[in-house]
């Protein structure tokens, strides 16, 4: 068990004999014991998470790996369809970034130059379905505008 043979029982459980005596012996095997069980419980618990864990970090990597090469994958046929695409310049991390650089290209821009395009379009035009000939419009576009009052 632990390097401890039958005599070396037998020294423990005289001790524990003399010790704690014999009407509070039986009480204290059951108490070590069940220390024992649940002891033995919560480092099964704790291994099982950590494989468990394992697992998901295994799976987790895979997944990041097969992500990677379908971007790969994607940007390869991206370019080879449509190679005008690829814009080789530094996309911004952050949306401040973002704000930041729109500002520096209106800087930029000669005074009677049209506005660059916004990071983030807003839908322009008629919703889907409407084709602006008939005289009803959809709330969308009943907006106050040239021609409208």
């Amino acid at each position: 068990m632990f390097g401890i043979g039958l005599p070396e029982l037998i020294i423990i459980f005289a001790v524990a004999l003399i010790v704690v005596g014999p009407d509070k012996l039986p009480g204290l095997a059951r108490s070590l014991a069940k220390t024992f069980t649940e002891i033995k419980k919560g480092l099964e618990q704790a291994k099982e998470s950590l494989t468990q864990e394992e697992e998901l970090n295994a799976v987790k990597a895979e997944l990041h790996k097969e992500l990677q090469e379908t971007g790969a994958d994607f940007r390869k046929k991206l370019l080879e369809e449509r190679p005008e695409s690829w814009h080789p310049a530094a996309e911004p991390e952050r949306e401040a970034d973002l704000i930041e650089m729109e500002a520096d290209r209106e800087a930029d821009r000669p005074p009677d130059s049209p506005p660059a395009p916004a990071a983030h379009p807003e839908p322009q035009g008629l919703p889907a379905g409407d084709t602006g000939e008939s005289g009803t419009q959809s709330p969308e576009t009943n907006k106050a505008g040239p021609g409208n009052a």
